[in-house]
């Protein structure tokens, strides 16, 4: 939120440091950790190799770190992310077909 100067800082204590809009930039030296989470892939596929030039470059120019969470199947990708509680940072590339093949 904006103050009345036009500075846009989100801050509790009027320090100047985004504390409260969740977007992971509180001050701190720990980069934010978010979960990638794989969908399966043939085996002749390592997923995890496929996905490192991404995780690399993300984690170069977003401070972020990317622990990849291979899965079995897709509806265990599904499962993974319905599994995530408020406040957790997890990513997945689901298709819609594989949010379909998970019973409710």
């Amino acid at each position: 939120m904006g103050d009345e100067d036009g500075d846009s800082t989100d801050t509790e204590d009027g320090d100047g440091t985004d504390t409260e809009d969740g977007d992971g930039m509180d001050g701190g030296d720990e980069p934010t950790e978010v979960t990638w989470i794989l969908n399966p892939a043939e085996e002749e596929i390592d997923i995890e190799v496929q996905y490192q030039p991404l995780f690399e470059y993300l984690e170069e120019n977003a401070d972020v770190t990317i622990p990849p969470q291979p899965t079995a199947s897709y509806s265990g990708t599904v499962q993974e992310l319905r599994r995530a509680e408020e406040g957790d940072r997890i990513f997945a590339d689901v298709s819609p077909g594989a949010v379909a093949q998970v019973p409710e």
